[in-house]
């Protein structure tokens, strides 16, 4: 597996969108508060102040979903990130989108990020 690349991803040919999901565990895994890791998460796509800010419970543990509006290699884009940590691993999901059509994946990505278990 490539340690730069997603662990899954899905797009959506449709909506132009795409989840991304990434474990980093063990001399990966990066601990820290979970509002500043999604800041380092979403650094360089992100613009300007969060447009939603959602702490959840998954899997048992703290998270945070956070989503922005963005731009990646000069396009618009809208970024829902979601963190949470367990078990020395740090897992993060992306969902990335045009602005006009990011609300119609909207349940997709909520549907991934509330299935969400640990795996071992």
């Amino acid at each position: 597996m490539d340690p730069l690349g997603a662990d899954e991803a899905w797009y959506h040919p449709q909506l132009s969108g795409t989840i991304y999901a990434d474990a980093n565990c063990g001399a990966r895994y990066e601990d820290g508060e979970l509002g500043a890791l999604l800041t380092h998460l979403t650094f360089g796509v992100a613009r300007g102040e969060a447009l939603r800010e959602e702490p959840m419970r998954l899997d048992g543990r703290d998270a945070l979903v956070r989503t922005y509006r963005g731009s990646l290699d000069g396009v618009s884009v809208q970024v829902g990130a979601m963190v949470t940590k367990k078990n020395d691993c740090l897992y993060d999901v992306l969902y990335i989108a045009p602005p006009a059509r990011f609300e119609e994946g909207w349940r997709s990505f909520v549907s991934v990020i509330e299935g969400f278990r640990a795996g071992g």
